[in-house]
């Protein structure tokens, strides 16, 4: 039995950089991201507080959530930082929203 949790594709375009130019999908991706921000797609937590990239405060004492939608994972701190400061994600994650959104649309 492999005891290893899945590993799936962050969104982050760089682990480094939380601060970026907004874009035009940035309320479809915030959509999608609190869609499945529930407990049953919790995929794990850490024992770090949630803190603010930039300013370096503590934004939540309890821990940070790692959320996923069975292909890619983020942070609850993820949202966070898109949401204050237009964190930069990768594009292959923005198209796997888009084409999500698309084709719930189409139902």
């Amino acid at each position: 039995m492999n005891s290893n949790p899945k590993k799936y594709e962050s969104i982050r375009w760089n682990d480094d950089v939380y601060e970026g130019e907004k874009i035009s999908e940035k309320g479809k991706v915030l959509e999608y991201l609190k869609k499945y921000h529930k407990f049953e797609n919790m995929h794990l937590f850490t024992s770090s507080p949630f803190v603010d990239r930039k300013t370096k405060e503590v934004v939540k004492k309890t821990t940070d959530g790692s959320f996923t939608d069975g292909k890619y994972e983020w942070l609850e701190s993820d949202i966070y930082h898109i949401e204050k400061y237009n964190m930069p994600l990768k594009p292959d994650f923005i198209n796997h929203v888009l084409k999500q959104s698309n084709e719930h649309h189409a139902e």
